[in-house]
């Protein structure tokens, strides 16, 4: 049984327990977040098809990295959690934290596919071809006016 330092008086306490016995502050639970999807997808498709109770196809909708495989666990859950998924870059976070990640991530990857442009639609290129032609054809005669005229 290992020790953990109580978050807020710091004393040493077990690994397992809900509360601080010398100051009575509840203990945090954790997540295990995934940093980085492409590292060995086999294993966490196994340990998120095992703990959800699913297919790997069905598990796959579950893993984006970043986000939070599991939560609500105790520091020696999340350890042991971790060690199932060791091929994986994984991290044990208070839960608060995590969710905040996770968000934070997901705010960029919304961001980013805001952000790409879309290509052009049938009559929006027509719209630019006509325009292209008509300009040219605009440079063109001022052109001819100039050197002919």
């Amino acid at each position: 049984m290992a020790l953990v330092p109580c978050p807020l008086c710091g004393k040493e306490i077990s690994e397992y327990a809900v509360s601080c016995p010398g100051c009575g502050e509840p203990i945090p639970h954790y997540a295990l977040l995934v940093l980085d999807d492409r590292e060995d997808w086999f294993v966490l498709l196994t340990y998120v098809s095992e703990w959800k109770g699913c297919t790997r196809e069905e598990a796959e909708q579950w893993i984006c990295a970043p986000c939070v495989l599991r939560r609500g666990m105790t520091w020696a859950e999340a350890q042991e959690a971790a060690l199932d998924l060791s091929g994986c870059t994984v991290q044990i976070l208070p839960e608060e934290e995590a969710d905040q990640l996770c968000q934070t991530a997901l705010l960029r990857r919304t961001r980013k596919q805001e952000e790409k442009p879309h290509p052009l639609t049938f009559w929006e290129t027509v719209k630019a071809v006509m325009l292209g032609g008509f300009l040219l054809w605009l440079i063109l005669m001022l052109l001819g006016g100039l050197f002919f005229g």
